[in-house]
């Protein structure tokens, strides 16, 4: 029953929100965020007002939790058609621990004032149309546990200095048109249990010092234009990685012998369309390789040729493994959900999202 639950598409729904009475000083703030997403328009906005004269604390606003005297703690707007952009006073809402903007329409960028929410543990905005980079000044969010980013029209590079959230364990920024090279500064972000960097522009090669993060269960950086050899270190540094999609990348060389010693899950360890051979590798068991098409009509070769005319090429199909929708990445799953829910204010983002090929 639990695991059906997971597995559902619909969104999860909080209460329909609390009186505001004691949370007076958010609502300038949460003002701007309704007058500049198009307010009017919400599916639901029970409470909520542009007009001074009309509100009440006394009256529950929809998707929102007062803490009385410790301010607004969490905002759940998720899939209620927000448009327009995010105003910078949301930087004032210094007590939110959960914000959750997920399936909306919102567009324009992510405000740098975001880093100013210090005590937020969980943000989700997949699934919208942002645009432009990745602020940088977020890395002041240091005791932030899942960032849900994927899904968006952003640009530029994955900043170094996120390197400060030491506490992060789910990040998604797949599907993003992320650009430039994997930081290795990220090798401190030890918490890091979850990883979706696919379906980007990432290039460069992956990096040695990664080996630190030895809490990662998965990585997926398929449909990228990393380069490279698989790095050795990863070998001895990752006792509990068992995901990993590197498939559709300008990868080459062999399989260290080391990767014997990750537990890989059946078919959860991809290489399909690079040029790392996998022919008799005495590395890891056969059965862990994930099983490739050999239909697939990926333009990996082209795409992966060092003319720079041609760099801009882009991907037609993954040809991923059946395997990925096995029970055992269910499980994983699970156990990724178990670890979020850890916090007071978690929120269960859709398994299907992050595990389907």
């Amino acid at each position: 029953m639990v695991q059906q639950s997971l597995l559902s598409s619909s969104p999860t729904t909080f209460a329909v929100g609390q009186q505001m009475c004691g949370c007076e000083a958010s609502m300038d703030a949460l003002m701007d965020l309704y007058r500049a997403t198009n307010g009017p328009q919400w599916r639901h906005s029970e409470g909520w007002s542009a007009d001074e004269r009309k509100i009440n604390c006394s009256i529950p606003w929809w998707g929102v939790s007062c803490a009385n005297g410790s301010g607004v703690t969490q905002l759940e707007l998720g899939a209620n058609n927000l448009s327009g952009t995010l105003p910078d006073s949301l930087g004032s809402l210094t007590s939110l621990r959960s914000f959750f903007l997920s399936d909306n329409i919102i567009s324009g960028t992510l405000p740098e004032t975001l880093a100013s929410l210090t005590n937020l543990r969980n943000l989700q905005a997949n699934m919208n149309a942002l645009t432009g980079p990745l602020p940088s000044s977020w890395g002041s969010l240091t005791v932030l546990l899942t960032l849900l980013l994927n899904g968006n029209h952003l640009t530029g590079t994955l900043p170094s200095k996120w390197s400060t959230m030491i506490s992060l364990q789910t990040l998604a920024l797949h599907n993003t048109n992320i650009t430039g090279a994997l930081p290795s500064e990220w090798s401190s972000m030890t918490g890091l249990f979850l990883l979706r960097l696919n379906s980007n522009s990432i290039s460069g090669t992956l990096p040695d010092s990664w080996n630190n993060l030895s809490r990662l269960t998965a990585i997926r950086a398929e449909m990228n234009r990393i380069h490279g050899t698989l790095p050795a270190a990863w070998g001895g540094g990752m006792p509990k990685l068992q995901i990993l999609f590197l498939s559709d990348n300008c990868l080459e060389g062999e399989i260290p012998l080391n990767y014997s010693a990750i537990p890989f899950s059946i078919g959860s360890f991809n290489l399909c369309n690079t040029n790392v051979s996998t022919t008799n590798s005495s590395s890891v068991p056969g059965s862990v390789l994930a099983q490739c098409s050999t239909t697939s009509t990926s333009n990996w070769a082209t795409y992966c040729e060092e003319d720079a005319n041609v760099v801009t090429a882009t991907f037609t199909t993954v040809s991923a493994s059946p395997e990925v929708c096995d029970p055992s990445f269910v499980a994983l799953y699970l156990l990724g959900v178990s670890l979020m829910l850890l916090s007071p204010h978690s929120h269960l983002f859709n398994s299907v999202d992050y595990f389907r090929h």
